[in-house]
């Protein structure tokens, strides 16, 4: 007697990660198991060939494994198990396979909306573009819904529709502002299944923001020391003054600047 037990996998699965299968495989009679008969089939819903896998020992006694590849979002799989000894006996699970197979399902992925580099400054009177990506998945993106909300110190939404470069990638531009504003804003994109995605994701509750200006940069301090310590300066601990080890050929110092930008 040949006798076999197997966990089936989960009905819906992640699509991004290998399934593997873990299978109780008894030979009863002791003839010993023909390894190269002892497989998982499988194939996607709908093909007609089989591709499968084979069942490799585990350390626990009478116990195999195999490992399906990751499935694509949505797709869906039947599969089963064979196994067979040498003593000529074949099982299968389910016993009907392959007409009767256990169904796996990886889950499906909607609509996803981001801007992977949102500007946080933007300069006074310009346009300013930015990249959005919108993934699909396995959903239709509904028409004209890609759209930048965008606002400035609270007022009323303003939007404008997103412009397709290629693929996936999205411009949306904010249109020029005065130095000083503060502008808030968010991308957002609907699926004919899921409905509205926004980025950031709980929009318009949390928004991006960025202001509106130049950078610049100013001294606030500068001191020399070419000419040896200044007569306000002094020195303590282990700062000191000295010309114990001069050198051949003197080289001066470099000012020593407090930078703040703004």
């Amino acid at each position: 007697m040949l006798r076999l037990a197997h966990a089936r996998l989960d009905d819906v699965v992640a699509y991004d990660e290998p399934l593997t299968l873990q299978v109780y495989i008894d030979d009863r009679s002791e003839a010993g198991l023909c390894l190269n008969q002892c497989r998982v089939y499988y194939r996607t819903i709908g093909d007609v060939d089989w591709d499968h896998r084979p069942l490799t020992e585990m350390t626990t006694p009478d116990w195999y494994s195999a490992t399906i590849p990751p499935l694509d979002p949505g797709q869906a799989i039947e599969y089963y198990i064979s196994a067979a000894d040498q003593s000529g006996r074949t099982e299968k699970l389910p016993r009907s396979a392959p007409v009767g197979t256990y169904v796996v399902h990886a889950e499906e992925v909607g609509l996803r909306i981001s801007t992977p580099t949102p500007p946080d400054l933007l300069p006074p009177w310009d346009a300013t573009s930015f990249t959005v990506t919108i993934d699909s998945g396995n959903e239709e993106l509904v028409a004209n819904s890609a759209r930048l909300y965008y606002r400035y110190y609270g007022e009323d939404f303003k939007s404008v529709p997103l412009v397709q470069i290629a693929g996936d990638e999205y411009q949306a531009t904010l249109s020029h502002a005065f130095c000083g504003d503060v502008v808030e804003f968010y991308v957002s994109a609907a699926g004919n299944l899921t409905g509205e995605q926004t980025d950031p994701p709980l929009a318009p509750s949390s928004l991006y923001t960025a202001d509106v200006g130049t950078l610049t940069t100013a001294t606030l301090f500068e001191e020399g020391f070419e000419s040896g310590l200044p007569v306000d300066w002094s020195t303590t601990g282990l700062w000191h003054a000295t010309s114990a080890c001069p050198l051949d050929d003197p080289c001066e110092g470099h000012p020593v600047d407090v930078l703040r930008t703004g």
